[in-house]
């Protein structure tokens, strides 16, 4: 009898302890909210185009970040809340353009470059942008990127990956390309034209295809080039 009024009493105090944990569990009290600037976007579908950017302060006050710009996206903070990098469509290009927000004022860095500029990322220091650059290769039907650099000050764009292909590989497609260009085959579009020049001397020539074979042999000497 005794063992049943200690179980007894146990379960009562148990369904006295639980409503009380239950309660406190959701307290908005009781939550730690993480303090600090929040960046964010937010669409219905991505094929919709209506992506949009917010920046929330640490007193909770939500800004949407707008200007000459659709479907802005990808937002990163640079050294402080007021400098933020991200990418959109410029209404007038109808291109992909890297665009930094400094201290409220909108600046287009990539302004009608003709190229797809997308997902930027700031430097440790905070006075460079790194981000990718493609354009549609019309042998794959497909977006073709390199990896980029720009210099938040001087606007100054430095190509980090030389290939024309977006394994970042220098390869034999690269020589096929270039014969092709040189050949004026329809279609056919050298977006790195500085990369492909390896003779330095400003022009793109059947001089620089055999340095391209010498090259890709050196690098590659079992590798069987086709032209």
């Amino acid at each position: 009898m005794k063992k049943k009024h200690i179980c007894a009493a146990l379960s009562a105090l148990f369904l006295c302890v639980v409503p009380v944990l239950r309660s406190s569990a959701v307290s908005k009290e009781n939550i730690s909210v993480p303090k600090g600037w929040l960046l964010w976007h937010s669409y219905t579908m991505y094929e919709e185009k209506d992506s949009q950017l917010y920046l929330q302060n640490p007193q909770g006050d939500i800004s949407e970040i707008t200007g000459d710009f659709i479907n802005p996206m990808n937002g990163s903070f640079g050294n402080s809340p007021d400098e933020i990098a991200f990418m959109a469509i410029d209404e007038n290009a109808d291109e992909w353009d890297i665009f930094l927000y400094d201290d409220k004022t909108v600046t287009n860095l990539t302004q009608k470059s003709g190229y797809k500029n997308e997902d930027p990322k700031w430097s440790p220091d905070g006075k460079s942008i790194v981000f990718k650059r493609g354009y549609l290769n019309s042998e794959t039907d497909d977006f073709t990127y390199n990896i980029a650099l720009i210099d938040v000050e001087s606007k100054e764009i430095k190509m980090l990956t030389e290939s024309l292909y977006e394994d970042g590989k220098f390869n034999a497609e690269d020589i096929v390309l270039l014969q092709k260009w040189l050949l004026a085959v329809p279609d056919i579009k050298l977006k790195n034209q500085e990369a492909t020049d390896l003779c330095e001397d400003d022009k793109l020539n059947v001089f620089d295809i055999c340095l391209m074979k010498r090259k890709l042999l050196s690098d590659k000497p079992e590798q069987r080039l086709f032209a």
